[in-house]
């Protein structure tokens, strides 16, 4: 009983929010995986340049 009324307040109420928190946290998560990805393949990159081992950062 209360969970259909909690489950009916959030479609009403509280549906745009939950469907727009969805879409930016995923644009967030994706942008920041993309940039440490980026940085880690930087340090690689220069690790092997100067032919420093990887597994010694």
């Amino acid at each position: 009983m209360v969970k259909d009324i909690v489950e009916r307040m959030i479609q009403e109420h509280l549906g745009g929010w939950v469907f727009w928190g969805g879409v930016f946290g995923g644009i967030i998560g994706l942008i920041k995986t993309l940039v440490f990805l980026k940085r880690s393949l930087t340090i690689e990159i220069i690790s092997v340049n100067k032919g420093v081992n990887s597994s010694n950062l």
